[in-house]
């Protein structure tokens, strides 16, 4: 997903997602070192593609 569709409310969105899920985090929508970090670890244990957010990811995280 490219830089300009990361709005802080679906960054929010995300974290929130994570948090949910166990991950640490502050939900602030802005997609820093810590929610880079868990998006990653996230994706490794789905055995998904990994290093930037995708459409697969969101729709893992169950966001539309």
């Amino acid at each position: 997903m490219c830089p300009k569709n990361r709005t802080e409310k679906l960054v929010k969105k995300v974290q929130s997602a994570l948090l949910a899920l166990g991950y640490p985090m502050t939900i602030n929508g802005i997609m820093d070192q810590a929610t880079l970090l868990s998006i990653k670890d996230f994706q490794q244990s789905k055995k998904m593609a990994y290093g930037d957010l995708s459409l697969e990811t969101l729709a893992a995280l169950g966001i539309k």
